[in-house]
C-alpha cells in the first residue's frame, strides 16, 4: 500500500494527478483533465527542446553534422514516438492506423515547397488512389477527433518532416550514420 501511495505522490509531483483535499485522510487522488495533462506535457517537451536548441546553438556551428544528426534524431526519433504511442493508447486502432498511413501525403506536401519537388497529375492521381485504397481496405471506423488522434497526427507530421530533412542531410552525411543517430539518440 505504501508503494501505491508513493507512486501516486510521484504522479502528483509531476502534475499527472491531483490530491484532493491535500490534508484530509484518507488521501484521494484524481487524474487531471486529459487536455490539461497534454498541454502540460507539451509544455515540458517544448521547454526541453528549447534547452536542447540553446545548448546546440551555444556548442556547435550551424553547419556541423552533429547538429543535423541530433535534429534528425529528435524530429524523427524520440518526440514522435512518444506522441504516437501515447496517442495510440487513447485513440482507436483503425483511426490511428489511417492517420499514420497518410504519411506519404504529408511528405509530398512538405517536399514541394522545401525540396522543390514537382507533383504532376499522375502523382496526384496516384496519391488519390492510395488514399481511396486505404479507406476501402482499412476504413477508420468510429472516426472522431480527440487528444489521441491529435498526438498521432503530430507524430506523423514530425516523421514527414524527418523524411524531408533526411533527404537534405544525406547529401553530406552517410546514411548509416544518420540511421544510427536517429535510432541511438532517438531512443533517449
Amino acid at each position: 500500500r505504501a508503494n501505491a501511495y508513493g507512486a501516486l505522490e510521484g504522479l502528483v509531483t509531476r502534475g499527472a494527478a491531483t490530491k484532493t483535499p491535500p490534508t484530509a485522510r484518507p488521501a484521494r487522488y484524481r487524474p487531471p483533465d486529459p487536455q490539461a495533462l497534454l498541454a502540460h506535457l507539451a509544455t515540458l517537451q517544448g521547454e526541453a527542446l528549447d534547452r536542447l536548441a540553446r545548448a546546440l546553438r551555444d556548442n556547435s556551428h550551424p553547419l556541423e553534422p552533429v547538429t543535423k544528426e541530433v535534429g534528425a534524431s529528435v524530429i524523427g526519433g524520440s518526440v514522435p514516438f512518444v506522441l504516437f504511442f501515447s496517442g495510440l493508447a487513447v485513440a482507436t486502432a483503425p483511426t490511428a492506423a489511417f492517420i499514420h498511413k497518410t504519411l506519404f501525403v504529408w511528405v509530398a506536401v512538405l517536399a514541394v515547397p522545401l525540396l522543390g519537388e514537382r507533383l504532376g497529375i499522375i502523382q496526384i492521381a496516384a496519391f488519390g488512389a492510395l488514399l481511396a485504397g486505404m479507406a476501402l481496405v482499412a476504413p477508420p471506423t468510429g472516426m472522431g477527433w480527440g487528444v489521441g488522434e491529435t498526438m498521432i497526427a503530430a507524430a506523423t507530421l514530425l516523421w514527414s518532416a524527418e523524411v524531408v530533412l533526411a533527404k537534405r542531410l544525406l547529401v553530406n552525411v552517410s546514411s548509416p550514420l544518420l540511421a544510427a543517430a536517429r535510432m541511438g539518440l532517438g531512443f533517449v
